[in-house]
């Protein structure tokens, strides 16, 4: 297949420069004809969401990986959980550039999204990209390169890719975001997380359920979720945690861990309230690690703060975190809860989100996909939430 250059594009999914060779959907295997095909993309235009026909793109260097999502039977479509910006890929490998060694075609893959890597710090070294010394700002599917609202990703290198075997593409596919981001930022407490002490998972969504997993499955402590919704507290509860509580409930965590406090604390909203309620049940030397990136706030107060306790913030997660949390799933000890949308009901599926009726995590399927059922509609997942 004949190289080109590609260009990221700035800013949130747009794929007006892609322009894949034709390929035979449902054969793993890249065709040597030319002429540009057609997909369908979801893309962000001018702050509104657009389901549109664009034409696809070409591998970029001879270390890029092109993969579909919609081969069926292989790898059922996947590309994307709506609640975090274009970021959650996992699909089936159909083009390598010539430098690419590792993988075939066929590969059912995983994408790592820290794509502002620069592949050769310490860090990344350490399989830490997304903390890479050298990167400037965010760049990842959909933020400065084109991203997964497609049937197709183009993948500029294939250091990115991770194999998941067997894995259900359907399953993986949250793991890239809501996945390594949870367990990037537990991994890193769990030497003081010691058994018999208190864990607080404060917001049980689309993050807040991997967390409450992690922590079961990681740790001694005693986990406690936090959420405002009597169903999501419920939800928590199915997923491992020991005992729910509801925001502004300092009171309740601090009768829990008889005054002492939580040895960690994972915010999944990030707002005001939240981080207040979070340093608030902080243990002495205890850790907070924020991942929603709600907008808000707190004062770091030498009399305000727990004496010794950390504050950190924790931005997705390395393909290391990847593979371990791919593993973890394929071993069967993390339930993956997912609502599934047709590519073509991608603004349905971001409505849902904004207004609340998402439980875990949206994975929108391409058309070509096998067993897709067109017709989006509320799962009961979302009815036992909303109420619907």
């Amino acid at each position: 297949m004949p190289l080109t250059s590609f260009t990221p594009q700035q800013g949130f999914p747009n794929f007006k420069s892609l322009t894949y060779p034709t390929t035979v959907v449902g054969t793993p295997v890249v065709t040597t004809a030319t002429t540009p095909v057609t997909m369908t993309v979801a893309q962000l235009l001018g702050g509104l969401l657009a389901v549109d026909c664009q034409d696809a793109g070409t591998l970029t260097t001879p270390t890029a990986a092109l993969i579909n999502a919609a081969i069926p039977g292989a790898a059922v479509g996947v590309s994307f959980e709506v609640d975090v910006i274009n970021y959650g890929d996992t699909t089936l490998t159909i083009g390598l550039g010539t430098g690419v060694t590792k993988f075939q075609h066929g590969d059912a893959v995983a994408v790592n999204p820290s794509w502002a890597s620069c592949g050769r710090c310490h860090l990344c070294r350490s399989g830490e990209e997304n903390h890479c010394l050298y990167q400037k700002r965010i760049r990842a599917p959909g933020v400065g390169y084109d991203g997964g609202h497609a049937p197709y990703v183009l993948v500029p290198d294939a250091r990115f890719l991770v194999p998941i075997g067997d894995l259900d593409p359907v399953v993986a596919a949250p793991l890239t975001d809501a996945g390594i981001t949870t367990y990037s930022a537990i991994k890193p407490a769990l030497p003081s997380i010691w058994p018999g002490s208190t864990a607080v998972v404060i917001g049980i969504g689309g993050l807040g359920l991997y967390a409450v997993q992690f922590l079961r499955q990681l740790t001694g402590a005693r986990v406690v979720a936090v959420d405002r919704a009597e169903a999501r507290r419920t939800l928590a509860r199915e997923y491992g945690a020991d005992e729910v509580v509801c925001p502004g409930a300092a009171d309740q965590v601090r009768e829990l861990t008889r005054g002492v406090g939580a040895a960690f604390v994972i915010d999944c909203v990030g707002v005001d309230a939240t981080l207040a309620m979070a340093v608030s049940v902080l243990a002495w030397r205890g850790r907070l690690a924020m991942v929603g990136a709600g907008g808000g706030s707190v004062p770091f107060d030498f009399f305000k703060v727990p004496p010794g306790a950390q504050l950190a913030t924790s931005l997705n997660g390395g393909s290391i975190a990847l593979m371990e949390v791919v593993d973890m799933a394929a071993l069967g000890r993390l339930k993956v809860l997912v609502d599934r949308y047709p590519l073509s009901a991608a603004k349905t599926a971001y409505d849902d989100f904004q207004h609340g009726r998402l439980v875990g995590r949206a994975v929108l399927m391409p058309a070509a996909s096998a067993g897709v059922d067109l017709v989006s509609t509320a799962s009961p997942r979302i009815a036992a939430v909303t109420g619907a």
